[in-house]
Order: structure tokens, then sequence, then C-alpha cells
């Protein structure tokens, strides 16, 4: 609640049910994306792919706990 305000966005509650969002279905087709903001900023030259392993983030963070930094 206090970003949303914060950020004049609108509060959204947590639904734990539903589909879970895979980030390798979603970054599949970004590589154009990836290519635009490489040369836009005058970064190194890579491939989208040899960015991250969007599987691995989908198994780390899909699991059936969510990841919490808070004790």
């Amino acid at each position: 609640k206090v970003l949303a305000e914060q950020f004049g966005i609108e509060e959204y509650e947590f639904v734990e049910e539903g589909p879970r969002l895979k980030l390798s279905e979603l970054m599949k087709d970004k590589g154009a994306i990836w290519e635009e903001i490489v040369k836009e900023n005058q970064l190194t030259q890579t491939k989208l792919e040899d960015v991250a392993e969007w599987w691995f983030a989908d198994l780390s963070l899909g699991g059936s706990g969510f990841t919490d930094s808070m004790n």
C-alpha cells in the first residue's frame, strides 16, 4: 500500500492461486528488444539468451514457497 501511494499507482492484492509467470516464456521473443537496448546504451554486444538462463530463474523462483528476505 505504501509503495502504491508513493508511486501513485493502484494497489493490488497478492493472489497465490493461478498460473505462475514463467520467465522462460516471457523472455523467449524479446531478443530484438534486447538488441535495441544494447545498441542505444553502447553495451557489449550480447544475445539475450547469453544474459541469463531463464529456465533457472523459473526453477529458482517458481517453487512452492516464496522467496522472502524477512526474518
